[in-house]
């Protein structure tokens, strides 16, 4: 990082002025700036221009200023949104007034790593020629849209830090324009989510409930089934306790990420979040591939009655490749680690028409290069694949232990020379302890392959919904799930198996 110098300069208005002219070069308890500027936020956020600056004391980073500027929107994303979904925990919430005039709403948040840090943002929205009005609210969609805006998100390991930065701030922005005494402000909700996640099918949350009052508590947003799916409407509801924290819990079909405001009483006074699973991504250099593609199929629904760890959603993938064309998900939001040092095997059903590489990511492991692999041959027919997690190997053959386990990459090498035509698909991922047939296991037929599976004993399967309906399959014949499970259309299965062993 490059120690960060404010530049000088008066300028007519926010569309010309560099970021680097607002924010002060001297942070709180005189720490020393450094840039430490996210260039991919422009990619990934509305954001048309973006400066992070860093205050270090010593070794130590007592605070941060990330200023963003934007048209026609406030920036998309905010602290108070963004942690809470990816491993921390909202502590509480308090409002100040900056500099006795601007209100705005501070948050304490749990990291992680059990450390607390303070967070506040707040915006300065262009109204008129050189006039800007200052804006602070608890939603993104409360912010008034249209005109130029800068945006500053402001974050620090004691309160002080934030009122230092954010007071700084609006000195140095008065200088240079003209900023009204009128900010528009909403404070945050009484009722509000500590933390979240989805995975494995469930919506998790932990609510504050700051008045403690009973009643209802309502979910109301879309949801998306798939990365490449429209939204539909998502809305449930429960019993609120009267507690301060109270966990709650909501099973979906399948999910891929979720938009959700949630409220006890008033529909209009709500805590606006975002929930997401992993996402499966292409990986490639766009000069060395040609014609690919990629389409991520749903679930049809998740068993909540197995022990595997089910990697959500299934993909088809093709084209030609001269390197390498990558289908890659972290397997939780924010890269964050999964232990599975219960688990033996990685399981999948896939076909396709050459080899691929599948590499485990380790949070302990930081090359790429180094995070163990396995190579496997693909058959033009569906096969079940049950790969041992301890044949997954370093460049030096060295295994790793599964406890911090963050990601799947399944790869395509070419030769670098020529372009070769690919395609694979794969399905039913998931990290399992037992290999083969588990007793009493509980199958789905899915809509999306058809998945062979050929026995060395008898299986006797059962429709669940129907009383007394069983298909016998013996030794000598291959049990094949058709789309939509033909001797039972639509039936989630119970089967036992004894000495079997899928292939």
């Amino acid at each position: 990082m490059a120690i960060y110098t404010q530049v000088k300069g008066v300028f007519s208005n926010l569309n010309d002025t560099p970021l680097s002219v607002l924010v002060p070069e001297l942070g709180p308890d005189s720490t020393v700036a450094y840039q430490s500027t996210p260039l991919d936020l422009l990619d990934l956020t509305n954001a048309v221009e973006v400066l992070s600056i860093d205050y270090f004391d010593e070794n130590l980073r007592k605070a941060v200023c990330l200023v963003t500027k934007t048209q026609g929107a406030v920036y998309s994303h905010t602290k108070s949104i963004c942690d809470r979904v990816g491993g921390a925990e909202l502590i509480g919430t308090s409002t100040i007034l900056i500099g006795g005039v601007y209100p705005g709403t501070l948050i304490s948040i749990k990291g992680a790593n059990g450390g607390i840090e303070y967070a506040m943002s707040f915006s300065l929205q262009e109204i008129a020629s050189n006039v800007s009005e200052y804006s602070s609210h608890w939603n993104i969609n409360d912010y008034a849209t249209g005109g130029m805006f800068i945006n500053f998100q402001l974050w620090g390991k004691k309160p002080s830090d934030v009122f230092f930065l954010s007071e700084e701030i609006l000195g140095i922005f008065n200088e240079l324009f003209d900023l009204t005494k009128k900010p528009a402000f909403t404070q945050s909700p009484n009722l509000l989510m500590r933390r979240g996640e989805y995975s494995q099918g469930k919506l998790k949350a932990t609510l504050i409930n700051k008045k403690r009052r009973a009643g209802m508590v309502h979910f109301e947003g879309t949801l998306r089934n798939s990365e490449q799916t429209n939204s539909v409407a998502f809305h449930d509801s429960l019993t609120l306790s009267g507690a301060y924290l109270q966990e709650v819990q909501f099973n979906t079909q399948g999910a891929f990420d979720l938009g959700l405001n949630i409220y006890s009483e008033d529909p209009n006074v709500v805590d606006a979040v975002y929930l997401a699973d992993g996402a499966w991504i292409a990986n490639y250099e766009e000069s060395n591939v040609s014609d690919t593609k990629l389409i991520i199929n749903p679930l049809d629904r998740i068993s909540g009655k197995t022990s595997n760890y089910l990697v959500e959603r299934s993909f088809l993938a093709s084209g030609k490749v001269k390197n390498y064309y990558s289908v890659h998900r972290p397997l939780r939001l924010g890269l964050r680690k999964v232990n599975f040092s219960d688990y033996k095997y990685l399981s999948f059903v896939a076909k396709g028409s050459s080899s691929i590489e599948v590499v485990i990511s380790h949070e302990g492991v930081t090359e790429w290069a180094s995070q163990p692999r396995m190579v496997i041959a693909l058959a033009d027919s569906v096969k079940i694949y049950q790969l041992l997690l301890s044949d997954f190997v370093d460049t030096n053959g060295n295994s790793v232990t599964n406890e911090d386990i963050t990601a799947l990459t399944f790869s395509v090498i070419g030769d670098n020379s020529t372009f070769e035509p690919f395609d694979f698909e794969l399905n039913n991922l998931s990290f399992i302890k037992l290999k083969g047939c588990e007793s009493n296991k509980e199958v789905l037929a899915t809509s999306y392959s058809n998945e062979i599976y050929t026995s060395t004993g008898n299986m006797e399967v059962s429709n669940n919904l129907l009383k007394g309906s069983s298909v016998l399959y013996t030794s000598e014949n291959s049990i094949e799930f058709k789309p939509g499970f033909e001797s039972e259309a639509g039936a989630v299965i119970s089967a036992q198996i004894k000495n079997c062993e899928n292939k």
